[in-house]
């Protein structure tokens, strides 16, 4: 980190009162790296609150107007379990701004609760930017979140889909990609709009020798069961729109539950009917409630 920068820090309050009153706090430099190895056992005693619901954990007065970050980068790094090949996500140009990060209820009323306003780009490519809005009541478990993404070559999704999934995009651009969900601490549920063009894919896997020759069929089969482009070259003027849905993994914090609430959007636009929907959770809810029923 290049430089912390702290404003109006109120030191009668933290001498007198034992609280923290911050106007701003900036960050700028930040070269983080996130390292997972998938083959070391996951700690699963952990279960990371939502962000606004931490704040309201903490028992002294806190009150920071705003965190800045400023020109950072991040790698986020995967070891896939048995690969050899080490995957990534390189994020830079990372700015953002988390407005009102407080535990005090007045200071909510007055001013707001908290948001993160995110702008990045990813793979060094995609111009991404993000909105995060949490709840007034910090006990409340629910937030929103919204974005957009603008033209992207897909070919460098490789960084990550080929040492951890084993695909590989051949081509495919993105032109532009639009997004909306509401979350709680178990599912996310919206909408992703995702403009592209000329998608295709290979499948990349290890086969016996007897096996080999299927190679090729499963890589036509998945550029079969894709939509390469959306909107499609026949007639179609608008690009359809994919549902996200995703249920929480509660062992891990909010970053991984909103990328992998996006992922499945841009799974559902290049696979249509893909995965999980809320109306297949729902009905999946209420059958597990019946059986309950059945029981007593």
């Amino acid at each position: 980190m290049e430089e912390i920068e702290v404003v109006d820090l109120d030191i009668g309050k933290l001498l007198l009162d034992d609280g923290v009153e911050i106007s701003k706090i900036v960050l700028s430099g930040i070269d983080a790296n996130i390292y997972r190895d998938k083959n070391i056992p996951f700690d699963y005693s952990k279960f990371p609150k939502l962000p606004h619901q931490a704040l309201g954990q903490i028992k002294t007065y806190l009150n920071i107007g705003k965190v800045e970050i400023r020109k950072s980068v991040l790698l986020y790094e995967q070891l896939s379990e048995g690969a050899e090949i080490v995957g990534g996500v390189p994020i830079k140009d990372l700015y953002a701004t988390i407005y009102n990060v407080t535990n005090n209820r007045n200071v909510i009323a007055t001013n707001g609760p908290m948001k993160w306003d995110v702008q990045l780009k990813l793979f060094d490519v995609g111009e991404l930017s993000l909105a995060v809005d949490f709840p007034k009541d910090l006990n409340e478990n629910s937030f929103s979140f919204s974005g957009k993404m603008g033209e992207m070559d897909m070919l460098a999704f490789n960084q990550i889909t080929v040492p951890t999934e084993r695909l590989k995009v051949k081509k495919g651009t993105i032109k532009s990609m639009e997004f909306n969900a509401v979350a709680n601490n178990d599912i996310s549920s919206g909408t992703l709009v995702m403009n592209y063009s000329d998608l295709k894919i290979e499948v990349l896997k290890e086969y016996k020798e007897e096996e080999q020759k299927r190679l090729g069929l499963v890589s036509s089969l998945a550029n079969t069961v894709i939509r390469s482009f959306n909107p499609g070259r026949k007639g179609n003027k608008e690009p359809e729109q994919a549902e996200i849905f995703f249920e929480r993994d509660k062992n891990k914090g909010i970053i991984n539950y909103l990328v992998k609430s996006l992922i499945s959007g841009i799974k559902g636009s290049i696979i249509p009917g893909f995965g999980m929907t809320l109306e297949k959770y729902e009905k999946q809810q209420e059958k597990e409630t019946k059986k309950e029923k059945r029981k007593h």
